[in-house]
C-alpha cells in the first residue's frame, strides 16, 4: 500500500542530503530536514523549530541581503556564506533561498 500523497514531500526531504528548511519571514525555523540538523551540529532528531537563522550566520547582513532579494525576485543565491554550528565552529556553505507562499 502506498503512503498518502501528503506525506510524500516530507519523506523525500528526510532522505535529501542537502540541508533544507522552512522559515518564517523573520528568519525563524519552522521545519527542517535531518541533513540540516546534522550540518548545524545538532543531535539527530533534535528540533531547531523556533530558533533564529541569525544565530547561525556569522554575518547577519547576508540574511538581510537574501531576504531583500527574495522579496523582489522570489529567489536568491547561490550565495557563499559562513555558518556557525551549534558547537561554535564556523563552516563555509552555499545557500539558496526561495520564497514559498501558502
Amino acid at each position: 500500500m502506498n503512503p498518502p500523497q501528503a506525506d510524500r514531500p516530507a519523506r523525500l526531504l528526510d532522505d535529501d542530503l542537502t540541508g533544507r528548511f522552512l522559515a518564517s519571514s523573520d528568519w525563524h525555523f519552522i521545519d527542517s530536514n535531518p541533513a540540516l540538523i546534522d550540518l548545524l551540529g545538532h543531535r539527530p532528531g533534535e528540533s531547531i523549530a523556533g530558533r533564529s537563522l541569525v544565530d547561525y550566520f556569522s554575518d547577519p547582513l547576508v540574511l538581510d541581503t537574501l531576504l531583500a532579494r527574495v522579496r523582489v525576485e522570489r529567489r536568491a543565491g547561490p550565495v557563499e556564506c559562513r555558518i556557525r554550528r551549534h558547537d561554535g565552529t564556523v563552516i563555509d556553505v552555499s545557500c539558496v533561498v526561495s520564497a514559498a507562499t501558502d
